[in-house]
């Protein structure tokens, strides 16, 4: 089961797309923000298959954190998707060359970016259609 970091500070947000995610059969980690998000991606590189970010996180900017992940050679090439408002600088995305998902955005078309952009195809199994399990959140220590 492929693995997903999801990066996203609105709860609400994050728990939409923890449940359509994991009911297309991901498995869903969930950061408030790119510092909660650290220890995960240093410690479960490898285990990470796409890392989806907020363009606006509190502390360090989902901009800044994608160009951290991108110029970092310690860590594994992982793919990003980056979520912002249609205000938000999309530009920026493609200045760096990740996919750019503008808000507000349907479940189809965050399934379909996902599986593009890692490079599986295929309709939705029926195993994709059970209850996903509770995403693990990963605390900032606030």
């Amino acid at each position: 089961m492929p693995t997903v970091l999801v990066v996203e500070n609105d709860r609400s947000l994050s728990e939409l797309l923890r449940v359509h995610l994991g009911n297309a059969g991901y498995e869903v980690l969930l950061a408030p923000d790119a510092v909660a998000a650290g220890p995960a991606l240093l410690q479960r590189a490898g285990e990470l298959d796409l890392v989806i970010v907020a363009a606006q996180l509190p502390y360090l900017s989902g901009l800044e954190l994608v160009a951290t992940l991108i110029a970092d050679t310690t860590l594994p090439a992982l793919p990003v998707i980056l979520i912002a408002g249609p205000d938000q600088v999309p530009a920026a995305a493609h200045s760096l060359d990740v996919p750019c998902l503008v808000k507000p955005f349907a479940a189809d078309t965050l399934v379909d970016l996902v599986r593009t952009t890692l490079g599986q195809a295929g309709p939705v199994s029926s195993a994709s259609l059970e209850r996903p399990e509770p995403a693990r959140r990963i605390s900032n220590g606030r």
